[in-house]
């Protein structure tokens, strides 16, 4: 998936939106995003067009993957579009999610290794909107890294076993900073320092 988004356009400082339930592809997609030094913004699916619209201008972002039944809306905005398959069962012989097993299906070895640093933007997310609009809060590698060890403290200490060996049901929605502490834990590539 790295190599793909590579090999179509996306590079270190581009922003690429999820905007998908929880889903199997939403780590694997997330995790890519990273670890070629793009920035990840995550949409709730929920959401209205208007503030998919508004969440898409401010971040401006390159491309979204979503929901097949969404692709056409996302378009009009003016933003690429990737259609993610619900189920990994669906057949990848399907039009509608053939870019998407294109990029899956990418030579691993063409994936760019760029030097991230920690206090490089990993994510923009958005505010629920309790106190007034929705606002979006720039997140860090480093930020990123700190919910990963408070996640591994206050959750994954309490059991007997190691926490690397743990699995999680997502049953946090994965737009949410706190539902992505388990992917980013399960898979953390290592950051260069510099």
């Amino acid at each position: 998936m790295a190599s793909g988004l590579h090999e179509i356009g996306i590079s270190q400082g581009d922003v690429v939106s999820i905007l998908l339930p929880n889903t199997i592809y939403f780590p694997i997609i997330y995790l890519c995003i990273l670890s070629i030094g793009a920035i990840f913004t995550a949409i709730n699916h929920l959401s209205s067009l208007p503030e998919i619209q508004k969440q898409l201008n401010q971040c401006r972002t390159s491309i979204v993957f979503t929901t097949v039944d969404k692709v056409k809306e996302i378009q009009k905005m003016g933003v690429d579009v990737i259609a993610v398959p619900e189920t990994v069962d669906s057949p990848s012989n399907s039009s509608e999610f053939s870019c998407f097993h294109k990029l899956l299906s990418s030579n691993p070895n063409s994936a760019p290794k760029p030097i991230i640093k920690q206090e490089d933007t990993a994510a923009i997310l958005f505010s629920s909107g309790t106190s007034g609009p929705s606002k979006g809060v720039i997140m860090t590698h480093r930020n990123l890294i700190a919910a990963v060890e408070l996640f591994v403290r206050f959750e994954a200490f309490q059991y007997n076993y190691p926490a690397s060996e743990n699995v999680y049901l997502a049953a946090l929605p994965l737009f949410h900073v706190y539902g992505l502490s388990p992917c980013r834990f399960c898979h953390s590539p290592p950051l260069q320092s510099q």
